[in-house]
């Protein structure tokens, strides 16, 4: 064989990896790139809205929680009033990160919400992943005091915050792509009271 023939064979082998690598992680993202609203409201001056992420129990993230290494996902919310046959006014935006790790020398797993000194502790990972995946009445202050009747969307995703992945391994796209999540936005749009 001579060296062309070579070192396409080579180049064919090494784009085939990849591709496949990369789509390996492509699904991985897929079983958590959703968020299911579960309700929201707006009222005054308040927009209170709970959600959770769908199928966040894949295998490799559990793993990393159960290793120590702290896990966070920041939340960004964003709530407009919609109006008809014109551009959605945004009328508050916001962020907040929801943090968990494991703590060998009591054997708990301590889930942080914001930076609030309010930490939950838990026995058990599937409960603690439970909590750390959703939110129950989380409150978002509007700019302006909602109209009674208008219409107005609120939506959410979340963003995988950086993980310390270790040395040579941030640089190798399909490895640090799988630390990267961010999910699509997910809206419901509700009437004020």
């Amino acid at each position: 064989m001579n060296s062309v023939v070579k070192t396409k064979t080579v180049v064919f082998f090494v784009f085939s990896l990849a591709i496949f690598l990369s789509s390996r992680t492509f699904s991985q993202q897929d079983e958590i790139q959703r968020i299911l609203i579960e309700k929201g409201n707006i009222e005054r001056d308040v927009a209170t809205l709970s959600f959770r992420l769908m199928n966040p129990h894949s295998p490799e993230l559990m793993e990393v929680m159960k290793s120590g290494i702290e896990v966070r996902f920041e939340y960004e919310v964003v709530v407009k009033r919609v109006h008809k046959n014109w551009f959605n006014v945004p009328v508050a935006k916001g962020s907040i990160v929801k943090s968990i790790h494991y703590e060998p020398l009591s054997n708990e797993y301590i889930v942080t919400q914001g930076n609030s000194s309010a930490k939950k502790f838990f026995k058990d990972l599937k409960m603690a992943a439970k909590d750390f995946f959703s939110f129950h009445d989380l409150e978002v202050r509007l700019s302006e005091v909602s109209v009674s009747g208008k219409k107005y969307e609120i939506s959410v995703r979340a963003q995988l915050d950086d993980l310390d992945v270790v040395g040579i391994f941030k640089f190798i796209p399909f490895i640090s792509n799988w630390f990267r999540l961010k999910t699509d936005w997910a809206r419901i749009r509700v009437d004020a009271r």
